[in-house]
């Protein structure tokens, strides 16, 4: 779409339905095994008490609104880990941006790093 060309366009979604039992490294395999390995360039998966696994919802931030469109709709189809059926689902996080996530929701305290 022209839109993806604008200044504005979307580049961080928010990963919501993630399975429960998922551990951050399930999710990075997941993640990069799609093909978006080096594409994005912020993942923030905030951990349950015991920092095992992941709460169910996450962020991703793609320097490119294009790789983010795309992974909106290829993510549908991957296969997690701990789930029988994919039930994950994208949407434009209201927080948009690396920086501004490292500093709103996840920090490395929380889950958050850099790719």
């Amino acid at each position: 779409p022209d839109n993806l060309d604008r200044e504005d366009a979307p580049t961080t979604l928010m990963f919501r339905n993630l399975p429960h039992r998922a551990t951050q490294e399930d999710v990075v395999a997941v993640v990069n095994g799609i093909g978006y390995k080096g594409k994005y360039d912020y993942l923030c998966l905030p951990q349950t008490k015991n920092r095992v696994t992941v709460t169910g919802f996450g962020f991703i931030n793609f320097p490119d609104p294009r790789d983010a469109l795309a992974f909106s709709y290829d993510i549908r189809k991957a296969k997690f880990p701990h789930s029988v059926r994919n039930r994950v689902r994208m949407t434009v996080a209201a927080v948009q941006g690396k920086e501004a996530n490292e500093q709103v929701f996840c920090s490395a305290e929380y889950g958050g790093f850099s790719a």
